[in-house]
């Protein structure tokens, strides 16, 4: 994993709120990883307790684009199964919205 990837992922939790978001939310295995996609761009993803979010969401996924806004992916894994059983996509999220927009899809408040 490059440091850069790095960095963009951190700042990324940190724009969402860091520790207090981590507390609030539940949220577990953070990592920094590509979007899957020939451009690779960075992306954070972790996984959300099952039963605590709206419409079953346990996985998100956002992705720093090339224009310096975000795609958050919302979705509901059968980890046993092994597929995704329904995806929701945001894009052109911009930095100051995401805990906004977090926090409707999933039903789950990122701060006090």
């Amino acid at each position: 994993m490059n440091m850069d990837k790095m960095q963009v992922a951190n700042t990324i939790y940190e724009q969402l709120g860091g520790h207090r978001f981590k507390t609030m939310t539940g949220a577990y295995d953070l990592m920094a990883t590509d979007d899957g996609t020939a451009g690779m761009s960075p992306a954070l993803c972790f996984k959300l307790p099952s039963c605590s979010a709206k419409n079953g969401i346990n996985f998100v996924k956002i992705i720093l684009d090339p224009s310096d806004t975000y795609t958050i992916e919302f979705a509901k894994w059968s980890w046993r199964a092994r597929r995704k059983k329904f995806s929701e996509i945001e894009d052109m999220i911009y930095c100051d919205q995401l805990q906004e927009v977090f926090t409707e899809h999933t039903g789950l408040y990122t701060r006090l």
